[in-house]
């Protein structure tokens, strides 16, 4: 009885290993799958968002211009006044 007792858990102690094995290999199998398709998919967006750029230009810039657009612009200077004087920062009060 004791024999047939421990030949019935090593039975069930193999089948749940041999089960673990086959399930993570299927999971990974799975993955390699999902991974290659979701490179091909950043391949697809990538140029598709290159190409666009080309086409329209950057218009993710918050005064709504494209880099184009901005780069044919002359550039303004900051106001003097919008900044403290160095001296501000050097005198003690």
């Amino acid at each position: 009885m004791k024999e047939a007792f421990q030949h019935a858990v090593a039975a069930l102690v193999v089948t749940g290993v041999g089960w673990l094995c086959y399930t993570l290999v299927a999971v990974d199998k799975r993955t390699a799958v999902i991974e290659i398709k979701v490179e091909k998919n950043s391949e697809l967006l990538h140029s598709m968002i290159n190409k666009e750029a080309r086409l329209h230009g950057n218009k993710s810039r918050p005064d709504g211009k494209t880099d184009q657009q901005a780069a044919n612009e002359e550039e303004v200077p900051l106001r003097k006044a919008a900044w403290p004087s160095e001296s501000s920062f050097t005198e003690l009060r």
